[in-house]
């Protein structure tokens, strides 16, 4: 169907529907909300509506005629279709008569609004736009998340208008407020400078002019390597060429081997080793703590989660380690932060909880429908916990019962199939001490979602040092054990994911993975099966 502008009336025709019987129809908003108009029987059998959300709708048609269901989507303009140019002045530019059909100025919009966001990721931000935020209570600033080249005002959530008196922002000097800011770039991909012109006045100094600026000082290749990249890096690591030396000799020790790749590059989707790999140190890490104590005769089951998996770090930010040698860098690549290790106790209830707060990463996904989008981008990939130790199956057909903030939208069978623990069912009365980490724990105490559970044990040690240990202690080859949960697909269903263009879909299991090609942001697109 062609493009239908936000608040127009939309028809939409079964064209090819059944005779006699009832025939009913679902549709489903961008949200994935669901609702069921009064079909018109026909013929043609229809249904009216007027969308009331931009995006691409769902039309689903059933019949007691024929089993299965026919789908349709139906693609809505937002109110602001943020077009880099009025579609007037494109026709105008393109010498266009005033009798051009509608079809031809209908593809004419689309190119339009495909070339903006291109345009503006070449020279940076040119359409003036809404940006809503949610800062922390009691927050006397708020930091953008995206690039802007200007702010035209400032609203709060009470529609109340922040005086511009308030603050200024200038994207060419990297001013705020006058002041000069820059945030450097993670893992040394930018360098943060400010330049300040001072001038001696009387006693003291006063600043003439600022300037900030976030220098690349490195660029990387369509391969994945790195390469030097700024004017201004020579002499800054010709300052640390010593201590960078060091740390790379450092970096370099030996710990261990493995016998497989360790990859996060499926690590949302499948039961990867690189994770399997982590969860498994932490978890003996638990079990020598737990000797000795009231605790020792329970289960120890490890929670761990993929840091690097894509994202806003883009098509590169995934771990990637070839069979064969691991030293310190590679640990660092399993495991980037400093969380230290911690334990707690949870109930069996509280653990499919906790297993159901990680599936809602994923988006609803309807039987039969083709080329679904599988994960919600605003689910950070590090709180996406899998636990070692424990066999289930994750269902993104269901409902989710917790939103990507954690809390609970819902009670009832969620999302986590035959949760089981050593064959045996895992009874909500069950006991369980969890290795996991101290990010972890802090976000169970201070989000929103169930009360945090009982800490049974908490040290300074870091999980990376943990890790190391762990992997150093092996006389061979790190023994990994069988993968242990699985993702469910529904039967016939289509579903799209993102991810490295290194990642190698041979690897996947059980799940079949075909390249489509290249997806926004140098990404890679693979339609996922069963």
């Amino acid at each position: 169907m062609a493009v239908i502008d936000l608040g127009a009336s939309v028809k939409a025709v079964w064209a090819g529907a059944p005779a006699g019987g009832t025939h009913t129809v679902a549709l489903t908003r961008p949200d994935g909300t669901t609702f069921t108009p009064p079909a018109i029987s026909g013929p043609p059998v229809s249904v009216e509506f007027t969308p009331d959300q931009a995006g691409r709708w769902l039309v689903r048609w059933t019949s007691t005629v024929v089993p299965g269901a026919y789908s349709d989507v139906v693609d809505v303009w937002p109110a602001d279709p943020r077009l880099i140019i009025s579609l007037d002045d494109g026709r105008a530019a393109l010498n266009m008569p005033p009798n051009t059909p509608q079809s031809t100025l209908e593809d004419l919009r689309l190119y339009l609004c495909a070339a903006t966001p291109v345009i503006e990721d070449i020279v940076g931000p040119v359409l003036v736009r809404t940006l809503t935020q949610t800062v922390q209570k009691n927050w006397s600033f708020a930091a953008l998340y995206e690039r802007a080249a200007a702010l035209v005002s400032v609203v709060n959530a009470d529609a109340s208008v922040v005086p511009a008196t308030s603050y200024t922002f200038d994207a060419a000097a990297g001013l705020i407020n006058g002041k000069p800011a820059v945030m450097a770039g993670c893992f040394g991909s930018h360098l943060g400078i400010v330049d300040l012109r001072l001038a001696r006045d009387g006693g003291g100094w006063r600043t003439l002019a600022a300037r900030s600026q976030a220098q690349p000082m490195a660029a990387r290749g369509a391969n994945g390597t790195l390469r030097a990249d700024a004017p201004g890096q020579t002499a800054f690591l010709a300052g640390a060429r010593n201590l960078h030396a060091a740390t790379r000799r450092y970096m370099a020790r030996p710990v261990g081997q493995t016998g497989q790749r360790l990859s996060s590059h499926f690590a949302l989707v499948a039961d990867t080793a690189a994770l399997r790999l982590v969860a498994a140190a932490m978890a003996d890490h638990v079990r020598a703590a737990l000797k000795g104590t009231g605790l020792a005769g329970l289960p120890v089951v490890a929670a761990a989660a993929p840091f690097k998996a894509g994202g806003r770090g883009g098509p590169f930010n995934f771990t990637d380690i070839p069979a064969g040698p691991l030293a310190r860098r590679h640990v660092a690549d399993l495991y980037p932060f400093t969380n230290t290790i911690c334990a707690v106790l949870v109930s069996g209830a509280g653990l499919r909880d906790w297993l159901e707060r990680s599936a809602a990463l994923y988006r609803r996904l309807r039987r039969g429908d083709a080329d679904q989008p599988l994960i919600d981008p605003d689910f950070p990939s590090y709180n996406f916990d899998m636990m070692l130790g424990l066999s289930y199956r994750v269902a993104p057909a269901r409902p989710a019962l917790f939103d990507a903030e954690g809390r609970r939208l819902r009670s009832g069978p969620g999302r986590i199939l035959d949760l089981r623990h050593r064959g045996r069912a895992v009874a909500a009365t069950d006991r369980f001490v969890v290795a996991t980490n101290s990010y972890r724990l802090a976000t169970w105490r201070t989000g929103p979602g169930c009360p945090a559970p009982e800490v049974v044990a908490e040290a300074p040690l870091q999980v990376r040092e943990v890790l190391a240990h762990w992997i150093a202690a092996q006389a061979g080859p790190v023994p990994l054990p069988p993968p242990g949960w699985s993702l469910c697909l529904p039967p016939g269903a289509g579903v799209l994911f993102d991810t490295s263009p290194l990642a190698d879909p041979s690897a996947l299991s059980p799940l079949a993975a075909t390249r489509l090609g290249p997806a926004p942001g140098g990404f890679a697109r693979f339609r996922l099966s069963a």
